[in-house]
């Protein structure tokens, strides 16, 4: 009797601030077209209610299925079966799909375009061109930006929208950097996922009322979780980058219920399956994803531990380095990679995607070691307490630079795919600028073989001449910096003779006149810098910390 009147006083209570969860969405005209033969993104109509253009069933099972083998492990926030099934009832269901299909279709649809190269064997014929890849994917990040404005206003919610509105995250940390855009985007993905229930989708007293919800049972409920783990661990790790989240984070480890994804194969997973995973040491393509959550939640602890009222110290610059150190050392054996030459694993038919997902963890995890080291490689030289922080960004750096090479030869292919992401790109960035300010320290009788180690991670940037524009203001800074202590690889030491009359042209210099040890004005900036990379960095000298500071404040996000 008292049991049944408690129970009866919960629901009355639950029932004053009931929460719908998933709302049905409202359905769009669209039409289906050869890509190639789709009017220009300028001559589509704006408004999207009229219709939306999506390509032809093929074109758009090659879109789904490259996103799904190749770029879904960075956040794997959906499932693979299920999506296929998706693209096929999205074409077999006439002229009218829901609008949450939409937008998460056009959202792959985007992602997989921003990512496009000509040696893409598996899209060949979609695009004939970058420009023409990259214009349409924006054309269908507009579309979906547009019917997701209009689900807003119905105040519809459903976990196909939370999928897309991620993965339009995603393409923006990755493809325009850390923007307000795409902070706005993000606190917008976690209210739906909320309004979902996905914070507390394990919950003791939810799970009654979960199993007798279809929307979010089973394998919707194992794709629920991805989603939440995921915006959880981009959270955390956003707090780790200067801006303006820095040491703060929306998602509390308190205010949530929900278990870690299991390490299972798509095609494994099933209603009947759902708690039945594999260990964490059976190699499985959602390795990338669960190792990235442990790395955030030990980045997370290390904010902590570093209150907004203290002044940051170099003390908590080695916290964080232990938490990507450890990461690294305690990668389960399928993900370790011996000095730059492979993965230990032995061959199997998907090799080249998981490789690259073996490269893109250890790049991008030594990325970040090369930007947090990097304030204090110059200091290194002299100053005993930062010895260890050149030895670490030097050694990251390599590790970079050998991994992209070993890459390359494995996969041409799965190379140029992966180094599209702004986040892979950026971290081979970092090497290349710790190489070159090493070089800028070196004394003579190491200036040749430095160059020698330089020049093979200059000529990779040199062969992806369409990317640069992600970092098209760093390679400015660190040219002008090269330029300005004469160092250059070797086989273009000829080019850049070291005399002070052909620096003139270059007014960025502004009349500085070398001198004779570079070492000298490296140090010399350096007694100026401060620890606290927010505080602007004065000094007679700024043109050698521009690349520090722009370095370090990150506009990519590695892991995103």
């Amino acid at each position: 009797m008292i049991q049944e009147l408690t129970e009866d006083a919960f629901s009355i209570d639950r029932s004053l601030f009931k929460n719908d969860g998933a709302t049905p969405t409202h359905n769009i005209l669209v039409r289906k077209c050869p890509i190639a033969m789709q009017p220009p993104p300028g001559a589509q109509p704006k408004d999207y209610a009229a219709c939306i253009w999506f390509p032809t069933i093929e074109e758009a099972q090659s879109l789904v299925n490259k996103y799904i083998v190749e770029l879904n492990y960075m956040s794997y926030i959906v499932h693979g079966p299920t999506l296929r099934k998706l693209v096929t009832e999205a074409y077999d269901c006439g002229p009218h799909i829901s609008a949450s299909l939409a937008v998460l279709l056009l959202a792959i649809f985007a992602f997989v375009a921003r990512t496009w190269t000509q040696i893409d064997a598996e899209l060949a014929g979609l695009f004939y061109c970058r420009a023409q890849a990259q214009a349409q994917a924006s054309s269908w990040t507009t579309t979906a930006f547009d019917v997701l404005e209009q689900c807003h206003r119905n105040s519809e919610v459903s976990l196909e929208l939370a999928q897309g509105l991620s993965i339009l995250n995603s393409a923006i940390f990755h493809f325009e950097g850390l923007t307000s855009r795409g902070s706005t985007v993000l606190a917008q993905t976690i209210t739906m996922c909320r309004q979902l229930g996905l914070h507390r989708i394990d919950h003791p007293g939810d799970r009654t009322s979960l199993q007798d919800n279809p929307s979010l049972y089973g394998v919707r409920a194992e794709v629920g979780r991805r989603v939440w783990w995921r915006l959880a661990t981009l959270d955390w790790m956003l707090a780790a980058y200067p801006g303006p989240q820095k040491g703060t984070y929306f998602i509390s480890s308190l205010h949530m219920a929900v278990r870690k994804p299991l390490n299972l194969e798509d095609e494994n997973l099933t209603d009947a399956s759902e708690l039945l995973g594999q260990g964490l040491t059976k190699p499985t393509s959602m390795f990338y994803f669960l190792e990235r959550i442990r790395l955030a939640e030990k980045i997370k602890l290390a904010i902590d531990k570093s209150p907004l009222t203290g002044v940051s110290t170099y003390g908590q610059v080695l916290e964080v380095d232990a938490a990507i150190a450890s990461t690294i050392q305690d990668t389960p054996q399928p993900l370790a990679l011996k000095g730059g030459s492979g993965p230990s694993y032995s061959s199997s038919q998907n090799m080249e995607y998981i490789a690259g997902q073996c490269y893109s963890l250890h790049l991008l995890l030594h990325g970040q070691r090369c930007r947090l080291h990097l304030p204090y490689l110059i200091r290194g030289i002299s100053e005993t307490p930062y010895d260890q922080s050149r030895e670490i960004a030097l050694k990251s750096a390599r590790f970079i630079i050998d991994g992209e090479v070993s890459l390359g030869k494995l996969s041409r292919e799965a190379s140029s795919s992966h180094f599209m992401l702004g986040g892979v790109f950026f971290s081979f960035f970092s090497a290349v600028a710790v190489l070159a300010l090493d070089l800028c320290l070196a004394v003579p009788e190491e200036i040749k073989v430095k160059q020698q180690e330089f020049e093979q991670a200059w000529r990779i940037l040199g062969e992806v001449p369409d990317k640069v524009s992600m970092i098209e203001e760093g390679m400015h800074i660190l040219e002008v910096t090269m330029r300005k202590h004469h160092v250059w690889p070797l086989t273009e030491t000829g080019l850049y003779p070291g005399s002070a009359e052909t620096q003139q042209p270059h007014t960025e210099i502004r009349g500085h006149v070398p001198t004779a040890d570079p070492r000298s004005t490296l140090q010399q900036d350096c007694m100026s810098f401060l620890i606290d990379q927010d505080v602007d960095i004065n000094g007679s000298d700024r043109i050698n910390w521009d690349i520090l500071q722009w370095v370090t404040d990150m506009p990519f996000l590695g892991l995103g």
